[in-house]
């Protein structure tokens, strides 16, 4: 996988000192605490499950694990803590069938994989399992491991809206929470709003000569773009509706997803045009839910 070497820490005696060389490192207390706080539901796949570091967490939740590591070394270190089933095999290609499990845990892995490897195992987590938490550093990293981006991440999550994120250390290490957004998590965004989502998508569809579609009806996905790319589309649409541009006062939100619906081919921002307008010199990217094919 890719022009570097997978680590040959996870095997031998290596394996067996892994986690003695570690526990120590303030790091590992703080991964410790943020996949206690970030996982809920099981059953659970942890993969690389490594010396088995996170088998106590699950236990005390009550949620059924399974272990899943290219080594079997480290599925022997695991062991020693418990018995479970497992699976030796890769994570760009994991034995299980699709949605087999509620959450997946993996962390300390994708900076040793390049960018087209770490993309096919997020694809496979994402596959897999429900909700998927995830680590990853950003930047340079350690020599034998891969660099990656903020940008090459989100690329990866193929839809998925995250939904919680941790900052662990000082070198840039995330810990994420995401899952694939739903209509209700579309609707929460609308509690404040004096109409409903359904009426404003409506509306516009009357505006550009469009079938009225259920919003509820449509898939719901999560996309990453830029501020100006946000801006943009309220641009594209002030021809049609003025109001698109002017816009006064400060953001109700100061964050979270924006919401648009494609109506007649366009992205229509039907929830988001102040923060738009905040953010539309913003190169940052940044969550919106998108309704619609």
């Amino acid at each position: 996988m890719g022009n570097k070497p997978i680590s040959d820490w996870y095997y031998g005696n290596h394996a067996a000192r892994y986690e003695s060389m570690r526990t120590k490192n303030p790091l590992w207390q703080k991964e410790n605490e943020a996949v206690a706080s970030l996982v809920q539901r099981g059953p659970v796949l942890d993969v690389p499950i490594g010396t088995g570091r996170y088998i106590p967490i699950y236990q005390e939740k009550g949620l059924a694990f399974t272990g899943m590591d290219i080594s079997p070394d480290m599925i022997a270190e695991a062991s020693k803590r418990a018995k479970f089933p497992y699976k030796i095999s890769s994570i760009t290609s994991i034995p299980f069938d699709n949605h087999q499990f509620g959450t997946v845990v993996c962390t300390r892995m994708m900076n040793w994989l390049d960018c087209a490897d770490m993309q096919k195992a997020v694809s496979e987590l994402r596959r897999v399992a429900d909700e998927s938490i995830v680590g990853v550093r950003f930047g340079k990293g350690p020599r034998r491991m891969f660099d990656h981006s903020r940008s090459e991440f989100l690329d990866a999550l193929g839809g998925d809206w995250i939904t919680d994120e941790v900052l662990l250390g000082d070198k840039d290490y995330w810990l994420f929470k995401f899952r694939r957004p739903c209509w209700k998590d579309v609707n929460e965004q609308f509690q404040w709003q004096p109409k409903p989502a359904q009426l404003i998508a409506d509306n516009w569809s009357e505006r550009l000569g469009a079938n009225k579609v259920s919003l509820e009806s449509l898939p719901v996905r999560c996309e990453y773009m830029t501020g100006q790319q946000i801006w943009q589309c309220v641009d594209s649409l002030s021809d049609i509706s003025p109001i698109m541009k002017n816009i006064k006062g400060k953001p109700k939100k100061e964050s979270g997803p924006i919401t648009m619906v494609r109506i007649a081919g366009m992205n229509v921002v039907i929830d988001g045009r102040n923060r738009a307008k905040k953010w539309r010199n913003d190169e940052r990217r940044h969550a919106v839910f998108v309704v619609g094919e």
